[in-house]
């Protein structure tokens, strides 16, 4: 095995996935599963439509490569750029979008391709990422329905995210009432009322998801096994799938505090040091290029995260209860940032145990 690895529970990943899709059919609720942390790694993706799970959703065009090979149904999250619209037709089956132009732009790609290509309407309800106003919605809409190269098929809302609004019950019935008003008008049934992400998992588990928001988007409760309102644990998920193991190349006895004058360390940083004495200083292969070291948690107690550049970590191990070599590895638990950044990385071997 080579190192840094990221390890990634097969079984674990598997329960997790069916579990999950029991969660939505008891509610009787559908859901994409976004695929963009684990840069749709076709040994997952594999799994998920093993497990009956083939509604999938991703960020970038590159991974609907792979989905394409096993998805019915699939959604590109971000909303796509006027440059790439021939791209997102041909590989996707729907997108999310905010922008009428974008929209005309797809309309004008689907029917050269001879195609419908999908269109979830995103509505801005508070997060101040991607969607329209209620108001610019209604207006698009009425446009929208007269273009024949695209389909509306639903219209949603995104929140957790750069404003990390918490999606509640006052929040889905905003939604809930626009996608009547949107139906009783228009004379058509939105296929999907999409109520937000792994955010949303909360009111799904306690059956306040109200009927008429039918969808969400999930990644990181299908990944770690909890919601992201409250951080609370999904009942019966795996939050230990993955581990990242890390390789030790130094381990010397040093020093606290740098000796000399101090100035911006490697990553531009302004950094303060305490004077805690002699350490035992366990230097790591991995580093800034790869993932956010500080955000790694060690899986051994005893061990202290210090600091890192590009390319080393260095922890503190000096209350660790058991004796290392240069050559051993420790092994950490993972949060999605840090999943996002190891699964992109092409430095990160990635294993399927």
């Amino acid at each position: 095995m080579q190192n840094p690895a990221l390890l990634i529970n097969k079984v674990k990943f598997r329960d997790n996935a069916l579990k999950l899709r029991a969660l939505f059919d008891k509610h009787h609720k559908e859901f994409h599963v976004v695929t963009k942390c684990f840069c749709a790694y076709e040994p997952m993706v594999q799994v998920l439509a093993e497990a009956g799970i083939t509604k999938l959703a991703d960020s970038r065009l590159e991974n609907f490569y792979c989905l394409q090979k096993y998805a019915q149904d699939s959604l590109l999250l971000r909303l796509p750029m006027l440059s790439e619209v021939t791209e997102v037709v041909g590989l996707c089956d729907m997108s999310l979008n905010s922008e009428y132009d974008t929209i005309c732009a797809l309309s004008d790609a689907a029917l050269v391709q001879q195609k419908t290509h999908g269109v979830i309407l995103m509505l801005e309800m508070g997060d101040r990422r991607e969607g329209a106003s209620l108001e610019e919605a209604d207006a698009m809409i009425a446009k929208i329905v007269n273009l024949r190269g695209v389909r509306l098929v639903g219209i949603g809302a995104n929140f957790n995210c750069y404003g990390g609004v918490i999606p509640d019950e006052k929040k889905m019935r905003e939604l809930a009432d626009f996608a009547n008003y949107v139906e009783q008008r228009y004379g058509f049934e939105l296929e999907y009322v999409s109520g937000g992400n792994s955010g949303s998992l909360w009111l799904l588990e306690e059956d306040k998801l109200l009927p008429e928001v039918n969808h969400l988007r999930i990644g990181e409760g299908l990944l770690l096994g909890r919601e992201t309102s409250f951080g609370h644990s999904i009942a019966g998920l795996h939050h230990d799938v993955f581990t990242l193991r890390a390789e030790i190349i130094e381990l010397k006895r040093k020093p606290s505090l740098p000796d000399g004058r101090i100035g911006l360390n490697a990553l531009g940083e302004q950094v303060t040091f305490k004077d805690e004495g002699m350490l035992n200083r366990a230097i790591l292969a991995i580093g800034a290029q790869d993932v956010d070291p500080s955000r790694m948690q060690p899986k051994l107690k005893g061990v202290r995260y210090l600091g890192n550049s590009s390319d080393h970590t260095i922890c503190d191990v000096t209350h660790l209860n058991q004796d290392l070599r240069v050559g051993d590895t420790l092994d950490f638990a993972l949060d999605y940032s840090c999943l996002l950044a190891l699964f992109t990385s092409p430095y990160v071997k990635k294993y399927w145990i």
